[in-house]
């Protein structure tokens, strides 16, 4: 593209930009600016002349909109408001996008036929830590609940969680302090109701699972059978060589034999595409905001398609007000839940259907019993239910060392879960191995309940962390390294739990 010019929205941009910076539209320090954008090696004066392409006349049609500049002018403009050009760019609708004689009733279901093998392939299976074999998502899977309202996003005080609050009762929940009360709506109808939804939840609450669930359902004509289901996993987004969304899915279905991008193009101009973007928070932050900014301009050009976007709660500094999406969390499993997947879990493994109903009924009996409350307090997300499950399936019985369960929770919290997804932490973080995250938890731990303190403010516990990596053998001795050290180790910690 030689010429550009801002598109209604963004001329608004302009003005205002223009407004904030005080100066007449004649004044020359304009051209001045741009000019040692362009060419920065070179001195410019209020004189001029000034860079190629940079005139008064060039300046005004800039501010006006109404015909083309030269881009490397347009570009140059933008910079010296402090505006990014691509979100300012009068971008021309794609022309003629439909293939010649073909409907689009037509176009989607060739489409569809084409991608059913890959879709089968790619996202049929899940990958449980610490099992070998993938297993089929069907065969495992549970239909999931959702909240309307963020539990971590409503505000509080420590005095609201206190009261009532009683650590001595037989019946304290240590893990969820207090149930939830809020409605459980089935998830599928919330894809429903939503053509733009935000799905948060824990790690290991099963967001990928849910995605690759609607897919499959999608492609087997049992949810919106009239669109094409499209799987990203932003990470791997992230890593082409052309942050394009538009390219990256006409590449994936030309890898089905999609030959013609207008096929493609057609297709999302009609809404018929289920966009299925998962893992946000597993974007590198070096990627984040070119990832969210091409996400966000996709949207507004094919806004009428489905779009759902998966990622942590505690990742969700992106919540896309101005693309109409709605926020929602994944529910913790239910005591139905519970027991489903644990019927299914066990006959998987088991691979006979009547000895794994038998043990699913054991465990889930003994999940039950006074005993064991802590231990079903821990198995309310998927990742941790399966390592309850994996546990009961070697003895038919939990251990008796309860602490060993906890600790295995505890690491694949710690390290398996971001060596599975790929995920790199900060280097402040990455310095504490698996040993030294253990004892700083259990520092923190020891003082606070020794002080009969269940909450407290985040400033407390970053002093803690602080305390903690100065008493590392090999710790610096800046004591200002510490405390900014603290906040990146506790932003890590949160990222986990959440």
């Amino acid at each position: 593209m030689t010429t550009l010019k801002a598109s209604e929205e963004g001329l608004v941009k302009i003005k205002q930009a223009r407004r904030e910076r005080g100066w007449a539209i004649e004044d020359p320090r304009w051209l001045v600016e741009a000019s040692q954008k362009l060419e920065p090696d070179r001195t410019w004066t209020i004189a001029g002349p000034y860079a190629d392409g940079l005139s008064l006349p060039t300046w005004r049609r800039f501010l006006r909109g109404r015909e083309p500049i030269k881009t490397n002018a347009f570009r140059a403009f933008c910079t010296v408001l402090q505006l990014n050009w691509e979100e300012i760019v009068h971008r021309p609708p794609p022309e003629n996008p439909q293939p010649p004689n073909l409907d689009i009733d037509s176009v989607v279901q060739e489409i569809r036929q084409k991608c059913h093998s890959k879709i089968q392939q790619l996202y049929s299976k899940m990958q449980l830590l610490d099992i070998a074999q993938p297993v089929d998502v069907s065969n495992l899977y549970v239909e999931v609940n959702i909240l309307e309202e963020i539990t971590s996003w409503q505000p509080g005080e420590i005095s609201d969680l206190l009261r009532d609050f009683n650590p001595d009762a037989d019946n304290f929940n240590r893990l969820g302090l207090g149930k939830v009360c809020q409605k459980r709506v089935p998830g599928l109808d919330a894809v429903k109701s939503h053509s733009k939804l935000m799905v948060l939840g824990k790690p290991g609450s099963g967001k990928t699972t849910f995605l690759k669930h609607i897919a499959i359902q999608c492609d087997r004509s049992e949810f919106e059978a009239n669109k094409i289901p499209i799987f990203i996993p932003l990470k791997t987004f992230a890593e082409s060589a052309n942050l394009d969304l538009l390219e990256y899915i006409s590449d994936e279905l030309a890898s089905c034999g999609v030959e013609a991008r207008s096929q493609t193009e057609f297709t999302l101009s009609q809404g018929r595409g289920l966009i299925l973007l998962d893992g946000l928070d597993e974007v590198p932050e070096s990627d984040s905001d070119a990832v969210v900014r091409q996400i966000r301009q996709f949207v507004q050009k094919y806004y009428n398609n489905q779009f759902i976007i998966t990622c942590r709660i505690a990742a969700a500094k992106y919540r896309f007000h101005d693309a109409a999406f709605t926020c929602v969390e994944l529910a913790d499993f239910n005591n139905k839940q519970i027991a489903a997947f644990a019927r299914n879990w066990f006959v998987v493994f088991s691979q006979k259907m009547e000895a794994g109903k038998a043990l699913a009924s054991q465990f889930l009996e003994q999940l039950k019993m006074k005993k064991n409350q802590q231990i079903r307090e821990l198995a309310v997300t998927p990742i941790l239910l399966n390592l309850t499950c994996l546990v009961f399936h070697a003895k038919a019985d939990f251990p008796s060392n309860r602490a060993k369960l906890y600790e295995e929770g505890l690491e694949i919290m710690l390290r398996k879960w971001d060596e599975t997804k790929g995920i790199k932490r900060d280097e402040v973080y990455r310095l504490l191995n698996l040993c030294r995250q253990k004892h700083l938890l259990a520092f923190v731990a020891a003082i606070t309940f020794d002080r009969g303190d269940y909450f407290f403010e985040k400033n407390t516990v970053q002093q803690l962390i602080a305390d903690y990596l100065a008493n590392l053998a090999d710790a610096t001795s800046d004591p200002v390294n510490f405390e900014s050290d603290s906040e990146v180790v506790l932003k890590a910690i949160e990222n986990m739990a959440y």
